[in-house]
């Protein structure tokens, strides 16, 4: 057993400094990211067989381990393992998977009193948990990390934790607590000159001012994170940013824009092998064919990047993908998938507690029972749909749904009820800067003069 033991040991210190300067070569941005990546592709089946065997040989938990003796080097490199090659374990391997690594190294980083490691495994562990979809977790290891990188005065990782609990309350529709959380990793960040951490800020950022219908200012914030990436030579970065940019430029109406962008993103995301990414650009390009008519074309562009994304488990990108693919059947007039594809989407969206993505939902129900002519359930959802916009204080949903109920009140001939609702539209448009805000406006004067004929507008 001891020579097995050492033999192992030596192994995993062999490809433990292979995946680090894999890890390193990555970071260097450029061509060097396509091919750290293929080579730790290549190695992974025996860093998968180190960490299955490695923790056979630790004494039980109970026997505290001698620091001259083989249990620390264990634990060393136990601890070691998930960091040396963060970025490549991210990209290719699945949160469950990366879960079990991160548990065995937080045990042995606390069996070795490390905090450094500590805090970044707990805030890992928050990552995955994130993509899993179990929120609850994820704020508690997220807020755990953030104590220990506090405690430790470590200003990147303080700032690291603060961007992902942003990320989580903008899923769970709190968009301006977490424009609260990425504004201090943004300001942490500068004040180390963290170009990549900040790079991430500014992402997030722009990512809830999109959230809140604020679209030139996250506009604003993906051209400064393409800037960073495209300095950085970071082509993972340069892609997400602009994936990003283009979904602030299709959100703007500005379509050629925007798939200039999204064609630019998937490239990249498509030579990394970045499945997220590469199925959320696809999910773009699916959203443009819808606005140019193309439903067949984006029904299939949405089921294969469905299918894409099954190779990992992004609950946030699922739920994208999926409210898409509900607008292309409506917007085919297909109303029976489309009512099933919206139904999946709040099912899937309450299980998470996310309410962003439920409101999505209940938005674009009350618009197809609206144009099926149901307007008792366009009028119940919608009346739901508008509780939860107001409690996400998502401004372009609140609008959206009055505006389905001002047509619902103008076809029931209630003109003063449509009249009211179609103040309040103006009013949150006039807030977040809508396109639609000159048609509504012709629309509310049709209505005060009572002429139901001409007051027809669909969305």
């Amino acid at each position: 057993m001891p020579n097995l033991r050492n033999a192992s040991l030596r192994r995993a210190v062999y490809y433990l400094q292979l995946m680090y300067q894999q890890h390193q070569q990555y970071l260097r941005g450029g061509t060097d990211q396509g091919s750290s990546l293929q080579q730790f592709e290549m190695e992974l089946p025996h860093l998968r067989s180190i960490q299955e065997r490695l923790p056979s040989f630790l004494a039980p938990l109970n026997e505290k381990p001698d620091p001259a003796q083989t249990d620390r080097v264990l634990l060393d490199i136990l601890n070691t393992f998930p960091d040396a090659g963060a970025y490549l374990i991210d990209l290719k391997l699945s949160a469950r998977e990366r879960i079990k690594w991160l548990e065995t190294a937080l045990s042995a980083s606390r069996q070795l009193q490390n905090e450094i490691t500590t805090q970044a495994h707990l805030g890992n562990l928050g990552l995955a948990h994130y993509e899993l979809g179990d929120f609850s977790r994820a704020i508690e290891y997220f807020q755990q990390a953030f104590r220990v990188a506090e405690k430790i005065k470590d200003p990147y990782h303080q700032g690291a934790w603060l961007g992902n609990l942003g990320n989580v309350y903008s899923l769970l529709g709190q968009h301006e607590q977490a424009i609260t959380y990425h504004q201090r990793h943004l300001d942490l960040m500068r004040q180390i000159n963290d170009l990549r951490g900040e790079g991430h800020a500014l992402a997030n950022l722009g990512v809830s001012y999109a959230h809140l219908g604020q679209l030139p200012k996250a506009i604003e914030n993906y051209k400064q994170h393409l800037n960073l990436a495209t300095q950085l030579q970071d082509q993972y970065e340069e892609s997400r940013a602009l994936m990003n940019l283009g979904f602030g430029y299709y959100d703007a109406g500005r379509l050629d824009e925007a798939s200039q962008s999204l064609h630019r993103a998937l490239k990249i995301a498509t030579e990394l092998q970045d499945l997220t990414t590469q199925s959320l650009v696809m999910g773009g390009l699916a959203d443009i064919a819808i606005d140019q008519n193309d439903y067949a074309g984006a029904i299939q562009i949405l089921q294969d990047a469905l299918q894409v994304l099954q190779e990992v488990h992004d609950v946030e990108a699922e739920l994208r993908l999926i409210q898409s693919l509900g607008n292309a059947y409506s917007a085919s007039n297909d109303f029976d998938n489309a009512l099933k594809t919206y139904s999946r989407l709040f099912e899937m969206a309450q299980s998470l507690s996310a309410k962003t993505a439920m409101c999505g939902a209940l938005a674009n129900q009350t618009s197809l029972y609206r144009h099926m002519g149901d307007f008792v359930s366009a009028s119940r959802i919608g009346k739901m749909g508008l509780q939860l916009a107001q409690e996400t204080r998502s401004k372009a949903d609140e609008a959206f749904i009055r505006w389905q109920l001002a047509l619902i009140d103008e076809a029931n001939g209630e003109f003063d009820e449509a009249v009211s609702e179609m103040k309040a539209v103006i009013s949150l448009e006039e807030d977040f800067g809508s396109l639609e805000i000159e048609n509504h406006r012709e629309y509310l004067k049709t209505l005060h003069r009572g002429n139901s004929s001409s007051a027809s507008f669909s969305e």
